[in-house]
This record gives structure tokens, C-alpha cells and sequence, in this order.
């Protein structure tokens, strides 16, 4: 919301959709644009390629039996522990999946049902990675993650219905 902005009536002056008391070739919106793409390399991309590089360097450490009791993994094991050994990357995908949701989305152009079908894309693909690896140490968990998947298809699904 920080780049949206629109003219009104016959003053081809932009202001933010969000406030429109805020004109967008202003030093406040030029300085919020500014902090928006640094939060922008900051968090979804930032924090993905710590994730990465944290799980990458220590990959084989992981996929040994007994990682559980190894205590210089314990720093990192909230990205690990729920997952076989074998899917030490899954947090990355799930990392990844979650900014397709969000954030590729809001980054389109505007137009609802396109939204909805490239979500249910997503969605599918996400789909077809849990069935296909089962990633999870607990076969509940697996079962609740595929469930849940499925139900957000099926909710992209009623919404591209209803549009």
C-alpha cells in the first residue's frame, strides 16, 4: 500500500489510495517508499537466504542419525526439527511458498480473479511437494499439512467461484 497511489477529479496531483492526505512526490512518501524496500530485502528475502545458508552449511550434521543429541544444532533446530533428515530444506520452501502467497500477489497488477487462479497454482504445486515427500517426522504432521493445503485450494477455489 505504501506505492499505491491515484489522482482525483482534475488535479493530476498523486496521492497514497491508503491517505489521501499524503502526496506521493512528497519527501514523508518518498522516505516511507524508501523504508518499504529496505524491509522488502530485509524480511521476505533477508531472512530466506539466512535461513538457506544457515541450513546449507550444516546439512550434513542434520541428516546424520542422532541430530536430536548433536547440541551444536540446537541453535538452528527450529528450522530442522520437525522435518526427516532427508528434507533438512523444507523451512526454505515453506519460506518460499508463504511469500508466493503474500507477496507475489500484492506485487501484480490489480484484477481479482488473476489473483485467485495464480494463488490456486500455488497452492496446487504446494500440493503435489507435500503428498510427494511427506516431509514431516510425524505422520500427523503430514496429514494436517496436506489437509491444510487442500483447504486453502478449496477456499481459492469458492472465492474464484464467487467472483
Amino acid at each position: 500500500l505504501t506505492f499505491k497511489s491515484a489522482s482525483y477529479g482534475d488535479d493530476d496531483t498523486q496521492y497514497l489510495v491508503i491517505d489521501k492526505s499524503i502526496k506521493c512526490d512528497g519527501d514523508r512518501h518518498k522516505m516511507f517508499k524508501s523504508y518499504a524496500i529496505l524491509m522488502i530485502l530485509v524480511y521476505p528475502v533477508g531472512i530466506t537466504t539466512l535461513y538457506s545458508v544457515l541450513l546449507y552449511r550444516r546439512r550434513t550434521d542434520i541428516m546424520k542419525t542422532g541430530r536430536d543429541d548433536d547440541d551444536s544444532l540446537n541453535s538452528i533446530a527450529f528450522l530442522w526439527e520437525a522435518y526427516e533428515p532427508n528434507y533438512w530444506w523444507f523451512e526454505i520452501f515453506e519460506c518460499i511458498r508463504r511469500l508466493l502467497m503474500t507477496s507475489l500477489l500484492v506485487a501484480l497488477p490489480e484484477g481479482a480473479a488473476a489473483h485467485i487462479v495464480i494463488a490456486m497454482l500455488i497452492s496446487l504445486l504446494s500440493i503435489a511437494m507435500y503428498m510427494q515427500t511427506q516431509p514431516f517426522v510425524k505422520d500427523s504432521d503430514d496429514t494436517l499439512a496436506s489437509v491444510s493445503m487442500w483447504s486453502i485450494f478449496f477456499t481459492l477455489f469458492s472465492a474464484l467461484l464467487r467472483h
